[in-house]
Formats: structure tokens, C-alpha cells, sequence
């Protein structure tokens, strides 16, 4: 079931939360695509459930700039996502 209310990531985690304390412990996926422009994501759980997405800007211009932009987005959920 894909919910038609989505989140940008300033309130992905607000919402996880409170879904969290509703529900008791959920395990949560950060899914993604990478894109020549954007790189798009967005959190779900493990039923499928999408709690939010965004996107950001692709880092193109290194390797290291590229791991840079992944470890970026992992670490706005480090404390949520499994894995």
C-alpha cells in the first residue's frame, strides 16, 4: 500500500517516529535511484509502506564526492534505517 501523503526529508523522521510509537519497533529502508541529475529516495517499511521521499542533486564530479552524497542522505536516518 503506497500512502499518497508524502514527506520531504525535514519531516520523514518526525512522521517515523510517531508511526513508531503507534506501532511499537518498525524496521525502516532507505530505497533510492540514481539519476544523471538527481539522485531520488525514499523511505519505507518493511511492508512497503513509503513514509517520505526527496531528492537531491547527483554528485558527479568524483568517486569520493559521489560516496560522500550516499553517506549524506544514510546519515539523516542512521539512527532509524536497518542496514
Amino acid at each position: 500500500m503506497i500512502s499518497d501523503h508524502f514527506y520531504t526529508s525535514d519531516k520523514i523522521t518526525d512522521h517515523m517516529d510517531a508511526v513508531k510509537s503507534r506501532t511499537g519497533e518498525i524496521m525502516y529502508l532507505i530505497k533510492g535511484s540514481v539519476g544523471g541529475t538527481f539522485t531520488k529516495y525514499a523511505v519505507m517499511d518493511e511492508n512497503s509502506n513509503f513514509y517520505g521521499k526527496d531528492k537531491v542533486p547527483t554528485a558527479t564530479g568524483s568517486l569520493e564526492e559521489f560516496v560522500d552524497m550516499l553517506v549524506a542522505i544514510y546519515e539523516n536516518y542512521r539512527d532509524t534505517v536497518c542496514g
